[in-house]
C-alpha cells in the first residue's frame, strides 16, 4: 500500500485492527496500535479503542466491566483517563461499567446511580 503511494489513515488501521482482533492476534493488534501512532502519526479514535478493547475482552485479556465487578473500579477509571488524555471520548458503555462497579462495591445506591447516569449523559452531550 505504502509502496504504491497510498498513505494509511485511521480507517485503514481500524480495518487491520478489526481483522487481527477477529483472528485472535492480540500481539499484532498491540503492534499495529503502536505503529499507527509512532510510524504514521495517526491518532487512534473511539472506533480504534472500541475495536481493541472488544477484541482483547473477547480473548479475556482486558475487561473494563470485569475490573469494575471485581472491585477494581480505579483500574477501569485509569484506563478511561488514558483514553481521554489521548483525545478519545469514552462512550456510554465505558461509563456504565464504572457506575455499575461503584454500585457493586456499595459506594453508591440506586438513587445515586440514577443521579450519576444523568451527570454522565450531560457530560457525553457537552464533552
Amino acid at each position: 500500500m505504502i509502496m504504491g503511494g497510498c498513505k494509511p489513515n485511521v480507517v485503514t488501521y481500524n480495518t487491520l485492527l478489526n481483522g487481527n482482533c477477529k483472528m485472535g492476534h492480540s500481539v499484532a493488534v498491540i503492534q499495529l496500535l503502536k505503529q499507527m501512532e509512532k510510524q504514521h502519526n495517526i491518532i487512534p479514535d473511539l472506533v480504534s479503542y472500541n475495536i481493541v478493547i472488544d477484541g482483547l475482552c473477547k480473548e479475556g485479556l482486558v475487561d473494563l466491566d470485569a475490573f469494575c465487578k471485581e472491585g477494581m473500579v480505579e483500574k477501569a477509571r485509569d484506563m478511561t483517563e488514558v483514553m481521554i488524555q489521548r483525545g478519545v471520548k469514552p462512550d456510554v458503555k465505558t461509563y456504565n461499567s464504572i457506575i455499575d462497579g461503584y454500585c457493586l462495591r456499595g459506594e453508591i445506591d440506586e438513587e445515586g446511580k440514577e443521579l450519576m447516569v444523568v451527570k454522565v449523559m450531560y457530560l457525553l452531550t457537552t464533552f
